[in-house]
Formats: structure tokens, sequence, C-alpha cells
């Protein structure tokens, strides 16, 4: 399937999405911009940089898509819909959808966040820090979320872990598995999603 020119569409990435955005590229014109931000790092702490590259994009339309997230078929035709529609709304939540062993994950209601936007009725607020992107107009949730590509397995999640993060004694990773478990609906549910949260209480990744 050849993209339709006559439909742009600015991509700002932070990280690397390898063949991430190929669905999209396939049915629209993308302007891809890489965001001098780390891949991980909240985007209103980093709203200067993003507000900056709304004046040079070339399409009014502009999505904001992170290191290990993917688009597949079903977003990329929602996203067509609406840049060549008639929009109900200014800014669009896109929810993510993680991973785990090749399998979707159970981590509660997730909303999102504001990634998609049309660049004259958007912009970060350089004096407010923790913030989403304020839209000018209606804010909706879209039907369809990004794929986050997670561990493929528990050994790998262990592996990286032990790099990035300090081991938690027992009793603090039992009380903290509890609590997600319940918190995120886990315990009932999804096995695999229990799978995650017990590797993950295992390591406190807030110390250096």
């Amino acid at each position: 399937m050849q993209a339709d020119d006559s439909i742009s569409l600015t991509v700002l990435i932070a990280g690397v999405v390898g063949e991430g955005l190929g669905p999209l590229s396939e049915i629209v014109a993308v302007q891809s911009v890489d965001l001098a931000i780390p891949p991980d790092a909240p985007l209103a702490e980093h709203g200067r940089v993003i507000n900056g590259t709304f004046d040079s994009a070339l399409a009014d339309w502009i999505l904001v898509v992170r290191e290990g997230e993917e688009i597949d078929a079903s977003l990329a035709e929602e996203i067509k819909g609406i840049v060549t529609g008639f929009p109900r709304a200014w800014g669009y939540r896109v929810a993510t959808n993680i991973f785990y062993r090749g399998r979707p994950l159970v981590l509660g209601r997730n909303r999102g966040e504001v990634r998609l936007f049309h660049r004259r009725h958007a912009r970060f607020d350089a004096r407010e820090r923790d913030r989403e992107i304020k839209v000018q107009g209606p804010v909706v949730v879209m039907k369809r979320s990004l794929a986050v590509r997670g561990y493929a397995s528990a050994r790998e999640q262990h592996q990286v872990l032990r790099t990035s993060a300090v081991p938690q004694s027992l009793l603090r990773r039992l009380l903290i598995f509890s609590h997600d478990a319940v918190a995120t609906g886990a315990w009932w549910r999804s096995p695999n999603t229990l799978r995650f949260l017990w590797v993950r209480a295992a390591y406190d990744a807030s110390s250096p």
C-alpha cells in the first residue's frame, strides 16, 4: 500500500521506535522529527523542546511516539480518520498497551496522555512542570492503543533490572507485590501480569 501524499502527519519521536511507524507510514505521508530528550523522560519536563518543533512541523496534526512503542494497522487507520475528517476534538489521549512475554499486561485503567493534537490548538506551558500538554478545545480518548514492546521473558526482565535497580528485601517485595496485584486487578484475571509484578517488586527502581 502506498501512502497518500495529500495526507500528512508530523511525528515527534523520543528514542528509537524501529519499524514502529510502519503501518502509519504506509497510509499517510509522515514527517519524522527526533526529539532531543531521553526516551523515558516525562514529556512535560521537556515542553520547551516540544513547543519548538511546532513552527517547523509540516503538518497541522502532531503525534508523539516514545521508544519501544508501535503503531498497528488499526491505530494507524484511526489516526488517519482523525487527521483527514472532521475531528471531534483538538487533542487525543492515547493509552499504551504493554506486552510482556508476548501478551498484554493488565495494569489497571489507562487513559493515556495527550499524544495526538493539532499544533494550532496545543502548547506546553513552560511555566508549569509535570503537566501534560494544554489543548484549547475538547480532548477525547482514542479507541486504539499504542503497543509497547516489553520484556520477552521473566529472565530478560531480571537481567535488565539487575543492572538498573537495587534488590528489595523479601518482606518489602511481598508488600509491594500484594499492593500492585490488588490495585491493578491482576490477582484474579492475569497470571502473566502477576509474574511481571512479582519480578518488578524484587527491585527498587528509585535507588541509584
